[in-house]
């Protein structure tokens, strides 16, 4: 290594023209002059670093239009420039300014300054570029300098940062030589610079690793003046053409694996960087998702968070959108959205990119107002003899629109997340339904225990009551007091409860129930179930008293036609609120509300307007939340 490097040093010696840089450059004088035209000309500077004097007759210049092909070698020939000389390149067609003596006067230059004009190759004011190329360049980055400028100030001429070398600050009277001209109130420092500035490694080569026929860059950075040169080693031994900052593999094999690292010089000075060893594989892999996001409705102020996971070789990178946009800055493999609104939903998908390929995958989230959803009766110990019977909970729909309870998570007394259970499949909840939560035990076969469920309640269950079983792993409902937590899928804190009660030390074989019109305080749920009260029935096996499927008693709707009318009749209850709902066909998924009305007495009958098609037509109490 020790002879590869000095093999390498020795290819890196540059010729004096090394130490050449531009250093200075007007792209707009200022329109307050003495000197009788509207704006002095474009001109830039070239000085030189190194301690000899070079002939310049050869080299060529050009703006960022054009190249190498169309750059401009007149203004160099014969021309010499001396150890520490700057020289003045100078914009003709000024008639003002069109001669060495007219410029000095301009800037009050000393007759000793060099000033060499030449035609075309104009600055434009909006920004450009001032490019040199030595003899030698046959492609466009062989060029020896370049520098770059923005927009123009109109008096101030654009020069270098005395700390970096970087190209482009406005001058500033007083400041690195710089001085006001002598015609006019521009600032810069013709003739003159700041010096030299020190070679600086800033960003050196890293370990990485590539994968054969995919691109593979490694990246270095220095600053100086003169500018930085660059020549890259694979270890010791100079890469062919290999001389910018970055250095780029097109099509990488495994023979290019290495140790690499980058030498830097100026003409003044050399430097090494770091050694970074680059691995080459020889099988990438395109992405895969190994977890997707979910679509999902969560309801305002909640936080969103989506989580993908993916596997790829190299390990992919993420993008997420929301409807086809990227959203800026969201990169990582979880998306958060705090403080949800209406307004956050849409379409959200996340891209997933490697080398190897691209994959994504998307959800849909649909932000919500906070579903209605009551837990109106548990029973947590069952009258003897219990065998096949279990503890269950009842959740109710009081909203009027159905919810989807996929995702949705559930537990005891123990707020948290760290021992839920999860709704895994689409459970649809309507408005007014109840759905039945029974427990398995904590070694349960729930295959069996929904119909264990309704032999112990009887007939008296309404046929179409939906019965979902958990497996007690920490989450059983204890006799002496407990309660239950219903958290929707996007819950990100345990305190944001969909439903939450807590009740004392239960009655063997009796329920606790949703009074409607005395709902719990503060979610303490202390009213016990009566045999005939709001629904309640003494089951078929071991007679508990319960009202599952039901909060109040369940009404009988009849409806009778009149010419142009419909009448609907139910039993009622005197003093609570009711509505009917109609819907064109049993296989419509909507409901649209007809009425609303508060009942007087026994039984309760409505007029309506008969629909001009077939219609279903249901009752439902409409009972308060707490």
């Amino acid at each position: 290594m020790k002879f590869a490097l000095v093999a390498a040093l020795a290819a890196l010696v540059l010729p004096a023209a090394a130490q050449l840089a531009v250093t200075e450059n007007m792209s707009s004088a200022s329109t307050n002059n003495a000197l009788g035209v509207t704006r002095g000309p474009d001109f830039w500077e070239l000085s030189n670093f190194g301690g000899s004097a070079m002939d310049l007759t050869g080299y060529k210049w050009n703006d960022e239009d054009g190249g190498l092909a169309a750059a401009d070698s007149a203004p160099f020939a014969g021309v010499t420039i001396a150890p520490g000389e700057s020289i003045i390149f100078v914009q003709t067609g000024i008639t003002p300014v069109s001669s060495p003596e007219q410029f000095r006067a301009w800037w009050g230059l000393p007759a000793t300054v060099q000033v060499i004009f030449y035609t075309g190759n104009g600055q434009a004011a909006t920004g450009d570029k001032v490019i040199l190329w030595p003899p030698d360049a046959v492609t466009d980055n062989d060029y020896l300098d370049l520098a770059e400028f923005g927009q123009a100030e109109g008096r101030s001429t654009f020069t270098y940062n005395p700390l970096t070398g970087a190209h482009g600050i406005y001058s500033t009277n007083g400041v690195g030589n710089a001085f006001t001209a002598a015609l006019s109130d521009d600032v810069g420092s013709p003739g003159t610079n700041s010096g030299p500035v020190a070679l600086a490694i800033t960003q050196n080569p890293t370990n990485t690793t590539g994968f054969v026929g995919f691109p593979v860059s490694l990246f270095a950075n220095a600053r100086g003046l003169p500018r930085p040169k660059f020549q890259w080693l694979k270890d010791g031994v100079p890469v062919p053409g290999a001389k910018t900052a970055t250095l780029t593999i097109t099509n990488p094999i495994a023979g290019d694996a290495g140790n690499y690292a980058v030498v830097v010089t100026n003409g003044l000075t050399t430097l090494t960087s770091a050694v970074a060893v680059l691995t080459i594989n020889a099988s990438p892999v395109a992405p895969v998702f190994t977890v997707t996001p979910r679509s999902i409705e969560p309801y305002t102020n909640q936080t969103l968070v989506l989580n993908v996971a993916a596997t790829g070789n190299p390990a992919p990178t993420f993008q997420w959108r929301k409807n086809g946009t990227n959203l800026v800055g969201e990169t990582g493999n979880q998306l958060l959205i705090p403080g949800l609104q209406f307004s956050d939903s849409g379409a959200y998908s996340v891209v997933a990119s490697n080398l190897a390929g691209v994959t994504n995958a998307s959800a849909l989230v649909t932000v919500t107002t906070k579903p209605k959803l009551v837990i109106t009766e548990v029973l947590a110990g069952q009258a003897p003899p219990t065998t096949g019977h279990m503890d269950f909970w009842e959740l109710t729909n009081l909203d009027d629109r159905a919810v989807n309870l996929r995702g949705y998570r559930y537990d005891d007394a123990s707020p948290s997340f760290s021992a839920t259970h999860t709704i895994g499949q689409n459970v649809i909840i309507e408005p007014g339904e109840s759905i039945v939560f029974i427990e398995a035990g904590p070694n349960g076969n729930v295959t069996n225990l929904t119909a264990s469920f309704r032999a112990w309640w009887g007939t008296n269950l309404p046929a179409n009551l939906q019965i979902i079983a958990w497996t007690n792993s920490g989450a059983g409902l204890s006799q002496g007091g407990d309660a239950v937590n219903f958290w929707n899928a996007a819950a990100t804190d345990p305190a944001d409860t969909i439903a939450s009660v807590s009740y004392a030390s239960a009655v063997v074989g009796v329920s606790f129930v949703y009074d409607p019109e005395n709902p719990p305080v503060a979610g303490i749920m202390n009213r016990l179930a009566t045999n005939g009260w709001n629904g309640a029935w003494a089951a078929t096996q071991s007679g508990d008293i319960g009202s599952p499927g039901y909060v109040v008693a369940p009404h009988v709707l009849a409806a009778t036609g009149g010419v142009g009318t419909l009448n609907v009749s139910w039993n009622s209850t005197p003093g609570r609120a009711y509505a009917v709902d109609r819907k064109p066909s049993l296989l419509a998924t909507n409901w649209t509300t007809v009425t609303n009305l508060t009942a007087s007495g026994p039984a309760t009958t409505v007029t309506l307007p008969a629909a001009e098609e077939q219609a279903v037509y249901r009752g439902r109490v409409i009972i308060p939340t707490p």
